[in-house]
């Protein structure tokens, strides 16, 4: 959600592929302009890990995604809502079986289908967009 705030990407043409009519195409604009102000206002030049929406949309769109990702896999054995490292589970064939979601506690990683994030890095960075946000909303309270 912060990916979202910070890099909103609203739609430029309609769900039937249509352009946007001038009211929804000023209201795109005006997206757009608050997202890039509020990475002004904040001093956010560029954070990938939070730029990156791969994990987030295997997870949001995970229902989309899962026939094609099984249908690709070709196995019928696959893991699911795994904590832990994938290493010691038990491998058919001398190979792993797919993933749909895992947590490795100890490589730090969340990963839905084939996309993975390192949960750490990615928890120091809304941390960092937190603490930057508060410092920012301070300056309001103060002034009065």
């Amino acid at each position: 959600m912060v990916s979202k705030l910070l890099w909103p990407t609203p739609a430029d043409q309609n769900i039937d592929c249509t352009l946007l009519s001038d009211e929804d195409e000023q209201a795109r604009q005006r997206t757009l302009a608050r997202g890039k102000r509020l990475r002004t206002e904040l001093k956010i030049k560029g954070i990938p890990i939070l730029e990156s929406r791969k994990v987030r949309n295997a997870f949001e769109h995970f229902d989309e995604r899962l026939d094609r990702y099984l249908l690709d896999q070709g196995s019928r054995f696959i893991g699911d809502r795994n904590i832990g490292p994938k290493g010691p589970i038990v491998q058919i064939g001398g190979k792993l079986p797919p993933f749909l979601r895992h947590i490795d506690p100890h490589a730090g990683t969340v990963s839905v289908l084939d996309e993975e994030v390192d949960y750490r890095e990615l928890s120091r960075a809304i941390a960092d967009v937190s603490a930057r946000a508060s410092e920012w909303l301070g300056q309001f309270h103060n002034a009065r």
